[in-house]
């Protein structure tokens, strides 16, 4: 099977899109809608790709969902509003159409209108426009700090009424929405899911300081927390200026391996998780490595900020996060396609499965909104193109475009595989932001020195009285 062949079979199986999910902070100052770039055209070949795909998809329509001709599937409204940060339409001169949305244009008649905020006001300027009766449809639920606190305080509606998870488009992902309910309606209607954040790193900084590659670690079953404990303190001794470790993510992505979150959610109501051996033991692993030299970079000694960039300089080891940090420029910053690499998180060498932190893609009805069925026409086209091959490989490419390398797209379905299987996510910031600043100060105060019963003593009547808050708003709310 060649390299395209092999990709493709790995991606098709977990319902690959591309990778650059826009549910990163990058565009949060963006303050005007994208609707006049000048859009690239695709090649005649991926055009006529998209032409036989949306002959297809007209006739899957006409099939399953009861249309009685191509232009009995036109919207009567075919505008859908869309309050974000980013834009899902084309934001740069030369962007392409991605092909869920050119989906929607040319079957549905649909266009998205972008309606702009910041990332760091989103929710005040939903507030604000669902008073002000704007009619706004959609709004983005990849971020963990959406649920349950925006159905719970009714800025989110039920999607239930306009998309069927039991059909054989969301069959995938039927479950995941299933976490997502409340009073017995689904809010968070998630069409794909991945990994939060994983270990990238420079191979060549791996080759040239003699230490074992990672991926090949992983592929022989060898990639844990011992493994990569060796790899940190092993790259520190070799010099004063070399750092293991960074990122704002890896006290959360380390921890989750272990398979448990500090708190569980059921139907909007939250239970403490503080006294699981497993978060313990994860900590206790968090604990050990702060007391190696130089194996967490000291952020107080660069104000407070992320060094990135010492991937690409040799001076550090791992900088764990998201795929939204796997951008064109990000992978010239960290040393080039040739070099760059990702792997998961190393594996909790105790726990029963493979745990991985995991993200969603996913999008949430907003209350008075004025076209849901416009808003489920575009998830439905959206599913569609996670799931056709042919735009698969258009997806492909476009990750070769961005500097991926194939050996990197590879690992990337394998770790979505992984996390399909075994998924970890935290309710914890969709419920308060007491909660959620008691967790990340429980999350990492192992990683400064300070021992997880030493910390979990200290936070714990705070942390139920918390929780004992969430539960009585969700009772209210009933």
């Amino acid at each position: 099977m060649n390299t395209t062949k092999k990709l493709l079979a790995m991606l098709l199986a977990i319902s690959v899109c591309a990778p650059f999910c826009a549910c990163g902070k990058d565009d949060e100052s963006s303050s005007s809608s994208s609707s006049s770039v000048s859009v690239a055209e695709r090649d005649e070949s991926q055009q006529e790709t998209l032409k036989s795909v949306t002959e297809r998809f007209t006739d899957y329509l006409i099939e399953n969902e009861g249309y009685a001709s191509a232009e009995d599937i036109k919207l009567e409204n075919p505008t859908i509003k869309w309050l974000s940060w980013w834009d899902i339409n084309p934001q740069n001169d030369g962007d392409t159409i991605s092909t869920d949305l050119q989906l929607f244009q040319d079957v549905y008649g649909g266009t998205v209108e972008y309606h702009v905020t910041e990332w760091g006001a989103r929710f005040d300027t939903l507030a604000t426009s669902i008073i002000g009766g704007e009619g706004i449809d959609f709004f983005s639920a990849c971020d963990p700090d959406i649920f349950p606190k925006t159905a719970i305080k009714g800025q989110f509606v039920p999607f239930d009424d306009y998309i069927d998870l039991e059909s054989e488009l969301w069959e995938d992902t039927s479950e995941f929405c299933d976490m997502f309910t409340y009073d017995g309606g689904h809010y968070v209607a998630v069409c794909d899911v991945g990994p939060a954040a994983m270990c990238i790193y420079n191979k060549n900084t791996i080759s040239s300081n003699g230490l074992p590659d990672p991926a090949e670690l992983y592929r022989n079953d060898e990639w844990n927390w011992d493994t990569f404990k060796e790899l940190c303190e092993s790259f520190v001794s070799l010099s004063d200026t070399n750092y293991g470790i960074d990122s704002w993510y890896y006290e959360d992505a380390l921890v989750y391996t272990c398979g448990d979150t500090l708190i569980t959610l059921n139907d909007g109501f939250i239970e403490s998780n503080l006294y699981s051996t497993n978060i313990e033991r994860a900590q206790n692993f968090l604990y050990d490595l702060s007391t190696s030299t130089n194996v967490y970079l000291p952020r107080a000694n660069y104000n407070w900020t992320v060094q990135p960039q010492m991937l690409g300089e040799g001076n550090l080891l791992f900088y764990v996060s998201y795929n939204w940090d796997l951008g064109k420029s990000a992978i010239e910053q960290y040393g080039g396609t040739e070099n760059v690499m990702i792997v998961p998180m190393p594996r909790d060498p105790e726990a029963d499965e493979y745990y991985h932190h995991c993200s969603i893609t996913a999008y949430s009805f907003v209350k008075n909104g004025q076209n849901p069925e416009g808003v489920a026409a575009y998830l439905t086209a959206k599913k569609y193109a996670q799931q056709t091959e042919e735009l698969q490989e258009i997806s492909i490419q476009d990750q070769r475009d961005s500097g991926w390398s194939d050996e990197m797209i590879e690992m990337y379905a394998d770790i979505k595989e992984m996390v399909l299987e075994n998924p970890v996510y935290d309710f914890s910031q969709g419920c308060s932001a007491d909660l959620q600043a008691l967790i990340t100060e429980g999350q990492r105060a192992a990683a400064t020195g300070i021992t997880w019963t030493e910390k979990r003593t200290e936070i714990e009547t705070a942390f139920q009285t918390e929780i004992d808050a969430v539960n009585a708003q969700s009772a209210e709310g009933e």
